[in-house]
Protein backbone atom coordinates (compact mmCIF):
# COMPACT_ATOMS: atom_id res chain seq x y z
CA UNK A 1 0.00 0.00 0.00
CA UNK A 2 2.99 2.55 0.96
CA UNK A 3 5.43 1.70 -2.13
CA UNK A 4 7.99 1.67 0.18
CA UNK A 5 7.31 4.46 2.36
CA UNK A 6 8.60 4.24 5.98
CA UNK A 7 5.71 4.47 8.63
CA UNK A 8 5.34 7.69 10.66
CA UNK A 9 7.34 6.43 13.80
CA UNK A 10 10.27 4.96 13.50
CA UNK A 11 12.08 2.37 15.59
CA UNK A 12 13.68 3.21 19.20
CA UNK A 13 15.33 -0.04 18.59
CA UNK A 14 17.69 1.27 16.10
CA UNK A 15 19.94 3.93 18.15
CA UNK A 16 20.51 7.16 16.16
CA UNK A 17 23.19 6.97 13.70
CA UNK A 18 25.76 9.50 13.47
CA UNK A 19 24.37 12.74 11.02
CA UNK A 20 27.57 13.07 8.66
CA UNK A 21 28.31 9.25 8.46
CA UNK A 22 26.64 5.85 10.15
CA UNK A 23 29.52 3.59 8.71
CA UNK A 24 32.70 4.96 9.36
CA UNK A 25 35.08 8.03 9.90
CA UNK A 26 34.72 10.61 6.43
CA UNK A 27 38.04 9.78 4.90
CA UNK A 28 40.27 12.66 2.69
CA UNK A 29 39.59 10.65 -0.31
CA UNK A 30 36.00 11.18 0.63
CA UNK A 31 36.20 14.68 0.87
CA UNK A 32 37.58 15.37 -2.27
CA UNK A 33 35.43 13.70 -4.11
CA UNK A 34 32.69 15.44 -2.48
CA UNK A 35 34.30 19.00 -3.28
CA UNK A 36 34.53 17.78 -7.23
CA UNK A 37 30.73 17.15 -7.53
CA UNK A 38 30.15 19.91 -5.58
CA UNK A 39 32.20 21.85 -8.18
CA UNK A 40 30.29 20.25 -10.91
CA UNK A 41 27.52 21.40 -9.77
CA UNK A 42 28.68 25.22 -9.42
CA UNK A 43 29.63 24.83 -12.81
CA UNK A 44 26.01 23.78 -13.71
CA UNK A 45 27.27 20.51 -15.03
CA UNK A 46 24.08 19.14 -13.68
CA UNK A 47 25.03 15.48 -15.20
CA UNK A 48 28.64 15.00 -14.22
CA UNK A 49 27.09 16.21 -10.49
CA UNK A 50 24.52 13.80 -10.41
CA UNK A 51 26.16 10.91 -11.94
CA UNK A 52 29.30 11.35 -9.29
CA UNK A 53 27.09 12.28 -6.21
CA UNK A 54 25.56 8.62 -6.50
CA UNK A 55 28.45 7.05 -7.01
CA UNK A 56 28.94 8.56 -3.46
CA UNK A 57 26.17 7.66 -2.20
CA UNK A 58 26.18 3.75 -3.45
CA UNK A 59 29.57 3.78 -1.40
CA UNK A 60 28.97 5.60 1.53
CA UNK A 61 25.08 5.23 1.91
CA UNK A 62 25.64 6.49 5.60
CA UNK A 63 26.83 10.05 4.77
CA UNK A 64 24.09 12.25 5.10
CA UNK A 65 25.90 15.67 3.32
CA UNK A 66 26.16 13.41 -0.10
CA UNK A 67 22.48 13.10 0.10
CA UNK A 68 22.16 16.93 0.67
CA UNK A 69 24.57 17.71 -1.99
CA UNK A 70 22.60 15.56 -4.53
CA UNK A 71 19.75 17.34 -3.34
CA UNK A 72 20.60 20.68 -4.14
CA UNK A 73 21.04 19.69 -7.75
CA UNK A 74 18.17 18.13 -8.03
CA UNK A 75 16.40 21.41 -6.65
CA UNK A 76 18.47 23.10 -9.03
CA UNK A 77 16.46 21.31 -11.47
CA UNK A 78 13.08 21.21 -9.75
CA UNK A 79 12.88 17.84 -9.35
CA UNK A 80 11.42 18.03 -5.80
CA UNK A 81 9.95 14.46 -5.96
CA UNK A 82 13.72 13.42 -7.40
CA UNK A 83 14.45 15.01 -3.76
CA UNK A 84 11.70 13.29 -1.70
CA UNK A 85 12.80 9.82 -3.39
CA UNK A 86 16.65 10.22 -2.29
CA UNK A 87 15.68 11.10 1.14
CA UNK A 88 13.34 8.10 1.30
CA UNK A 89 15.91 5.90 -0.28
CA UNK A 90 18.30 7.14 2.24
CA UNK A 91 15.70 6.70 5.08
CA UNK A 92 15.22 3.17 3.81
CA UNK A 93 19.11 2.40 4.29
CA UNK A 94 19.22 4.27 7.52
CA UNK A 95 15.97 3.22 9.70
CA UNK A 96 15.89 5.28 13.03
CA UNK A 97 18.26 7.63 11.58
CA UNK A 98 16.76 10.74 13.01
CA UNK A 99 18.34 13.26 10.70
CA UNK A 100 17.10 11.13 7.82
CA UNK A 101 14.11 11.27 9.05
CA UNK A 102 13.58 14.92 8.97
CA UNK A 103 15.19 15.66 5.79
CA UNK A 104 12.76 13.37 4.41
CA UNK A 105 9.70 15.33 6.27
CA UNK A 106 11.12 18.49 5.03
CA UNK A 107 11.48 17.15 1.49
CA UNK A 108 7.46 15.99 1.67
CA UNK A 109 6.75 19.46 2.75
CA UNK A 110 8.55 21.44 0.49
CA UNK A 111 6.72 18.92 -2.20
CA UNK A 112 3.22 20.15 -0.88
CA UNK A 113 4.22 23.96 -0.61
CA UNK A 114 6.22 24.22 -4.09
CA UNK A 115 4.16 21.44 -6.46
CA UNK A 116 0.83 20.71 -5.01
CA UNK A 117 -0.16 18.78 -7.84
CA UNK A 118 2.59 16.31 -7.69
CA UNK A 119 2.01 15.80 -3.98
CA UNK A 120 -1.19 14.85 -4.41
CA UNK A 121 -0.45 11.91 -6.94
CA UNK A 122 2.18 11.60 -4.44
CA UNK A 123 -0.67 10.95 -2.35
CA UNK A 124 -2.73 8.88 -4.47
CA UNK A 125 0.66 6.58 -5.46
CA UNK A 126 1.42 5.86 -1.93
CA UNK A 127 -1.81 5.52 -0.16
CA UNK A 128 -1.40 8.54 1.95
CA UNK A 129 -4.45 10.52 2.80
CA UNK A 130 -2.64 13.81 3.84
CA UNK A 131 1.01 14.27 3.03
CA UNK A 132 1.39 17.21 4.92
CA UNK A 133 0.53 15.92 8.11
CA UNK A 134 2.42 12.80 7.02
CA UNK A 135 5.70 14.94 6.39
CA UNK A 136 4.85 16.77 9.52
CA UNK A 137 4.85 13.28 11.62
CA UNK A 138 8.27 12.35 9.92
CA UNK A 139 9.85 15.60 11.47
CA UNK A 140 7.86 14.95 14.38
CA UNK A 141 9.52 10.96 14.52
CA UNK A 142 12.99 12.78 14.07
CA UNK A 143 12.73 14.62 17.44
CA UNK A 144 11.14 12.05 19.64
CA UNK A 145 14.33 10.41 18.10
CA UNK A 146 17.10 12.56 19.32
CA UNK A 147 15.34 16.29 20.13
CA UNK A 148 17.08 18.68 18.58
CA UNK A 149 16.38 22.20 18.04
CA UNK A 150 16.54 22.32 14.46
CA UNK A 151 13.83 20.20 13.96
CA UNK A 152 11.58 21.73 16.31
CA UNK A 153 12.31 25.07 14.67
CA UNK A 154 11.33 23.73 11.26
CA UNK A 155 8.55 22.01 13.43
CA UNK A 156 7.27 25.42 14.64
CA UNK A 157 7.16 26.30 10.73
CA UNK A 158 4.52 23.87 9.85
CA UNK A 159 1.54 25.88 10.79
CA UNK A 160 2.84 29.49 9.83
CA UNK A 161 3.62 27.98 6.08
CA UNK A 162 0.28 26.21 6.04
CA UNK A 163 -1.48 29.15 6.73
CA UNK A 164 0.34 31.32 4.37
CA UNK A 165 -0.46 28.72 1.67
CA UNK A 166 -3.65 28.29 2.51
CA UNK A 167 -4.10 32.53 2.51
CA UNK A 168 -2.80 32.38 -1.14
CA UNK A 169 -5.84 32.93 -3.85
CA UNK A 170 -3.77 30.57 -6.30
CA UNK A 171 -4.19 27.92 -3.75
CA UNK A 172 -8.02 28.31 -2.71
CA UNK A 173 -8.80 24.82 -4.18
CA UNK A 174 -6.02 23.15 -2.45
CA UNK A 175 -6.09 23.46 1.08
CA UNK A 176 -3.39 22.20 3.42
CA UNK A 177 -4.56 20.84 6.87
CA UNK A 178 -3.06 19.46 10.34
CA UNK A 179 -5.66 17.95 12.80
CA UNK A 180 -5.73 19.56 15.90
CA UNK A 181 -3.98 16.55 17.34
CA UNK A 182 -0.46 17.31 15.10
CA UNK A 183 -0.67 21.04 16.00
CA UNK A 184 -1.04 19.97 19.72
CA UNK A 185 2.42 18.08 19.55
CA UNK A 186 3.75 20.86 17.83
CA UNK A 187 2.91 23.50 20.03
CA UNK A 188 4.27 21.08 22.38
CA UNK A 189 7.54 19.90 21.70
CA UNK A 190 8.64 23.59 20.04
CA UNK A 191 7.86 25.69 23.23
CA UNK A 192 11.43 25.92 24.49
CA UNK A 193 12.23 27.56 20.94
CA UNK A 194 9.68 29.74 20.88
CA UNK A 195 11.79 32.95 21.78
CA UNK A 196 14.39 31.56 19.41
CA UNK A 197 11.87 30.95 16.65
CA UNK A 198 10.37 34.46 16.62
CA UNK A 199 14.02 36.01 16.62
CA UNK A 200 14.81 33.94 13.43
CA UNK A 201 11.62 33.86 11.67
CA UNK A 202 9.05 36.16 12.68
CA UNK A 203 11.18 39.44 13.25
CA UNK A 204 13.00 39.73 9.89
CA UNK A 205 13.20 42.54 8.01
CA UNK A 206 10.82 43.14 4.38
CA UNK A 207 11.95 40.66 2.32
CA UNK A 208 14.77 41.88 -1.14
CA UNK A 209 14.98 39.22 -3.48
CA UNK A 210 18.51 38.18 -4.16
CA UNK A 211 19.91 36.14 -6.93
CA UNK A 212 23.20 35.37 -5.46
CA UNK A 213 24.34 31.77 -5.24
CA UNK A 214 23.52 30.30 -1.61
CA UNK A 215 25.63 28.97 0.94
CA UNK A 216 26.38 25.06 0.46
CA UNK A 217 27.24 22.38 3.33
CA UNK A 218 30.40 22.94 3.34
CA UNK A 219 31.44 19.53 4.69
CA UNK A 220 34.99 18.96 5.77
CA UNK A 221 36.43 22.65 5.27
CA UNK A 222 36.52 26.04 7.63
CA UNK A 223 34.26 28.35 6.13
CA UNK A 224 31.56 28.79 8.64
CA UNK A 225 30.68 32.03 9.74
CA UNK A 226 32.11 35.29 7.97
CA UNK A 227 31.49 36.26 4.18
CA UNK A 228 34.15 34.27 2.18
CA UNK A 229 32.77 32.50 -0.81
CA UNK A 230 33.93 29.78 -3.17
CA UNK A 231 36.68 30.37 -5.50
CA UNK A 232 35.08 31.80 -8.88
CA UNK A 233 36.39 29.50 -11.73
CA UNK A 234 36.29 32.41 -14.65
CA UNK A 235 35.81 35.98 -15.18
CA UNK A 236 32.11 35.82 -16.69
CA UNK A 237 31.68 34.18 -13.40
CA UNK A 238 32.88 36.89 -11.75
CA UNK A 239 31.00 39.53 -14.06
CA UNK A 240 27.48 37.29 -12.85
CA UNK A 241 28.79 37.75 -8.69
CA UNK A 242 29.48 41.24 -9.55
CA UNK A 243 26.25 41.73 -11.38
CA UNK A 244 24.01 40.00 -8.90
CA UNK A 245 25.85 42.17 -5.67
CA UNK A 246 24.77 45.48 -7.52
CA UNK A 247 20.94 44.48 -8.60
CA UNK A 248 20.99 43.42 -4.79
CA UNK A 249 21.82 46.56 -3.90
CA UNK A 250 19.92 48.23 -6.05
CA UNK A 251 16.71 46.38 -5.01
CA UNK A 252 17.36 47.19 -1.31
CA UNK A 253 18.05 50.92 -2.57
CA UNK A 254 15.09 51.10 -4.33
CA UNK A 255 12.64 49.62 -1.03
CA UNK A 256 13.83 52.04 1.14
CA UNK A 257 13.23 55.18 -1.41
CA UNK A 258 9.22 53.60 -1.70
CA UNK A 259 9.08 53.56 1.92
CA UNK A 260 10.79 57.74 2.52
CA UNK A 261 8.25 58.43 -0.43
CA UNK A 262 5.30 57.54 1.86
CA UNK A 263 7.08 59.14 4.63
CA UNK A 264 7.45 62.51 2.61
CA UNK A 265 11.04 62.23 3.61
CA UNK A 266 12.88 64.35 0.98
CA UNK A 267 16.19 63.51 2.48
CA UNK A 268 15.73 59.99 2.46
CA UNK A 269 14.56 59.75 -1.25
CA UNK A 270 17.39 61.65 -2.58
CA UNK A 271 20.03 59.55 -0.61
CA UNK A 272 18.57 56.17 -2.11
CA UNK A 273 17.70 57.63 -5.33
CA UNK A 274 20.79 59.02 -6.16
CA UNK A 275 22.44 55.75 -4.33
CA UNK A 276 21.07 54.18 -7.43
CA UNK A 277 21.72 56.69 -10.03
CA UNK A 278 25.49 56.33 -9.27
CA UNK A 279 25.53 53.51 -10.71
CA UNK A 280 22.64 53.77 -13.82
CA UNK A 281 22.09 57.71 -14.12
CA UNK A 282 19.53 55.91 -17.28
CA UNK A 283 17.62 54.40 -15.14
CA UNK A 284 14.20 56.01 -16.24
CA UNK A 285 11.84 54.29 -13.41
CA UNK A 286 14.36 56.14 -10.50
CA UNK A 287 14.26 59.76 -12.36
CA UNK A 288 10.56 58.84 -13.15
CA UNK A 289 9.82 58.11 -9.59
CA UNK A 290 11.69 61.27 -7.98
CA UNK A 291 10.17 63.34 -10.93
CA UNK A 292 6.70 62.56 -9.45
CA UNK A 293 7.69 62.83 -5.86
CA UNK A 294 9.77 66.59 -6.25
CA UNK A 295 6.06 67.32 -8.14
CA UNK A 296 3.95 66.21 -5.17
CA UNK A 297 6.43 67.70 -2.59
CA UNK A 298 7.69 71.16 -3.14
CA UNK A 299 10.84 70.47 0.31
CA UNK A 300 13.83 70.29 -1.66
CA UNK A 301 16.62 71.17 0.71
CA UNK A 302 19.59 69.34 -0.15
CA UNK A 303 20.14 69.00 4.13
CA UNK A 304 23.48 69.35 4.52
CA UNK A 305 23.70 65.58 2.73
CA UNK A 306 26.71 65.21 -0.32
CA UNK A 307 26.00 63.02 -3.19
CA UNK A 308 27.32 61.88 -6.20
CA UNK A 309 25.86 63.96 -8.42
CA UNK A 310 24.01 66.37 -7.51
CA UNK A 311 23.53 68.14 -11.03
CA UNK A 312 21.15 65.23 -12.04
CA UNK A 313 19.44 65.41 -8.82
CA UNK A 314 19.24 68.95 -9.72
CA UNK A 315 18.06 68.55 -13.29
CA UNK A 316 15.32 66.24 -12.02
CA UNK A 317 13.68 68.75 -9.85
CA UNK A 318 13.87 71.15 -12.45
CA UNK A 319 11.68 68.80 -15.01
CA UNK A 320 9.48 67.79 -11.90
CA UNK A 321 8.86 72.02 -11.40
CA UNK A 322 7.95 71.86 -15.46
Amino acid sequence: MFSGILPVKASNSTNPSDIVNSQGAITNDLLAQYRIAKDYFYRKQYDEAISLFKQLITDNPGTLFLYDGLARVYGARQNMLQVVDLYRSGLQQNTGNPYFLHRYGMALRSLCLGNPAAARQFEIENGILNLYEYAAGQVLAANALNPKSIFQLDLKDFPRLLERFNDNPRNSEIMLTLPDEILSQINNVSSSVSDKWVAMRDSHKPVVFLEMDGNSYRGGNNNRGGNRHRSLYNEKEREEREKSKRKHEKNISYHYMRQSFKQKNTMQVERFGMQILANDKSDTNVVGSMRKYFRRNKNYDRQGIGYHDWDLLDRIRVCANG
